[in-house]
């Protein structure tokens, strides 16, 4: 009976096969569509996991840059035209060209101050108390930020060109503090660290010296027993 009901079954799957590529039967073409769709999501998840892989070129990291940069510029604009506007007032005060005025401005804000020009009226002579400081720092802030952009962007390039590179022999040797002719992840991770400028040697001596100063038992590791010993002093055995 098994037998013949497999039979049967193989007999029914084989007549809906035929009938529908003979009739042009509509499940047939449901399922080749399911089958296309398929593959099409198949594709484009493809595409995407490729394009998650690659990397930005050099001109979308100029790009990058260029958009912080106006950012920055952005943000600052609004206190230069502050600075404009008290300039203008200074100047019109003093009897000064708009020339003159800019020019003020200019050797004011960059601390370099000739004292060509100056003001002499008491009331001119008691804004600058507040708007020469308010200058330089509004420049100061303004420079410090365009050079991080450029620092941080220079940092990146570095230790992205150091996480790349091959290991060599001496990096090894350096690794190997303990001399054991092993290097252990700790060691890899405290190399790695110190030469892409994270940390110092003397911040892991520090945090070492914590851990060792934790570890009351001495076995390496920190564990309920240190803690309590910690708290209570030694356990007895």
């Amino acid at each position: 009976s098994e037998k013949y009901m497999a039979k049967f079954e193989t007999d029914r799957l084989y007549e809906q096969s035929v009938g529908g590529n003979e009739n042009g039967d509509e499940n047939g073409n449901e399922s080749d569509n399911l089958i296309d769709k398929k593959k099409t999501n198949v594709n484009v998840d493809e595409d995407v996991n490729v394009d998650k892989d690659v990397e930005p070129s050099n001109d979308e990291k100029s790009d990058s840059i260029g958009r912080e940069l106006v950012e920055i510029m952005k943000g600052a604009l609004p206190l230069f035209l502050i600075k404009f506007a008290i300039t203008y007032y200074i100047g019109y005060s003093e009897g000064w060209t708009i020339v003159q005025s800019v020019y003020f401005l200019a050797v004011t804000a960059t601390t370099v101050g000739y004292g060509d020009f100056a003001p002499t009226l008491q009331s001119t002579r008691l804004i600058c108390i507040f708007f020469i400081p308010f200058c330089v720092g509004v420049v100061a802030e303004t420079f410090a930020r365009l050079a991080g952009v450029y620092t941080t962007r220079k940092a990146i390039e570095a230790e992205e060109a150091f996480l790349n590179r091959r290991l060599t022999y001496e990096d090894v040797k350096r690794m190997d503090k303990d001399g054991d002719k092993e290097v252990s992840e700790l060691e890899f991770v405290q190399f790695m660290l110190i030469r892409m400028g994270k940390v110092t040697p003397e911040d892991f001596k520090k945090v070492q010296t914590i851990f060792h100063s934790l570890d009351k038992t001495g076995d390496g590791s920190l564990s309920l027993e240190d803690v309590l010993m910690l708290a209570t002093g030694p356990i007895d055995s």
